[in-house]
């Protein structure tokens, strides 16, 4: 029986461990377990850690998983209000995130951590997903001066409230804080479809985007294109063995296709699918979902 706490009390990659911060329904931790890494699953929602620990059991029993419920910022062991959402997904520190569309639900008082202590504790992963929700930064920005970093790294690009709007230079300060951590590569990755970017390349345009009413995904975009989502989300299942579900953040590091980019052409890459994304007739201040991610390798 492998003890993650035992054998991990140390700052240092570990290049079997994966730290999936911001778990929630496990979308992304079974892919993870699939490839044979050992996971520390981290949520601040209590329900998200019981599904989790009934998803995973054979894995959570093995030790081949740890799950933790605790809000990752920027603080360590102090009580946080957290926000929960009748949309999980928007389960967030910040309240503006969790009540978009009026979706606000309950308030939970949880312990923060870390990701810096976190890395001290359990081992730096040799990836780490962060998805916090507007938290992102925050929590990136405390692994400033570590000796270690993971060698691949994922975020959200953005994540704003209903009512806010951030200027192009605001949009660039996740991928800032990522060179700043010393990474040199990056992609970028659209997480409706799981779809990489490419540099000058056009991805969003209304022609591609038709209208379909399916609940609260069309409140969240309005439009999407199931024909391509569900054809690269068959290639991705085909090619991994893993269904990544709507919410996931998709494969990582090598397994994404396409070629890094440095930091300049990163950003400006940003720029351009940011400024035909708010181009389309529909767009919606929140909406642009996508992922960076970075290599240090």
């Amino acid at each position: 029986m492998y003890n993650l706490k035992a054998e991990n009390q140390k700052q240092e990659m570990d290049e079997k461990l994966v730290f999936d911060v911001g778990m929630h329904r496990g979308e992304d931790t079974g892919y993870y377990l699939l490839k044979g890494f050992r996971v520390i699953g981290i949520d601040a929602d209590p329900s998200l850690i019981n599904l989790a620990k009934k998803k995973f059991a054979k894995h959570y029993n093995h030790r081949q998983i740890e799950l933790l419920q605790f809000a990752v910022c920027n603080v360590d062991n102090a009580d946080f209000e957290f926000y929960l959402s009748v949309k999980s997904i928007w389960n967030s520190l910040d309240k503006n995130i969790s009540n978009r569309l009026n979706s606000y639900k309950e308030t939970i008082i949880v312990k923060s951590r870390s990701l810096s202590s976190l890395f001290v504790e359990f081992g730096t992963p040799f990836y780490c997903k962060v998805d916090l929700e507007g938290y992102d930064n925050k929590s990136l920005q405390v692994l400033k001066g570590m000796t270690d970093l993971p060698a691949f790294i994922s975020c959200e690009s953005e994540c704003i409230g209903e009512s806010e709007t951030i200027t192009e230079d605001e949009a660039l300060e996740t991928l800032k804080i990522l060179h700043a951590l010393g990474y040199t590569k990056f992609k970028l990755v659209d997480q409706l479809t799981l779809r990489p970017l490419k540099p000058n390349v056009h991805f969003y345009n209304d022609d591609l985007y038709i209208q379909k009413k399916v609940g609260l995904i069309q409140k969240i975009r309005n439009r999407i294109f199931p024909e391509k989502i569900n054809n690269y989300h068959s290639q991705l299942s085909e090619k991994f063995g893993y269904k990544f579900e709507y919410g996931s953040s998709g494969p990582f590091g090598e397994d994404i296709e396409g070629d890094w980019v440095n930091f300049n052409t990163a950003k400006e890459m940003l720029l351009f699918h940011r400024r035909d994304y708010f181009g389309l007739s529909k767009a919606n201040n929140f909406s642009f979902w996508c992922d960076w991610h970075a290599s240090r390798l």
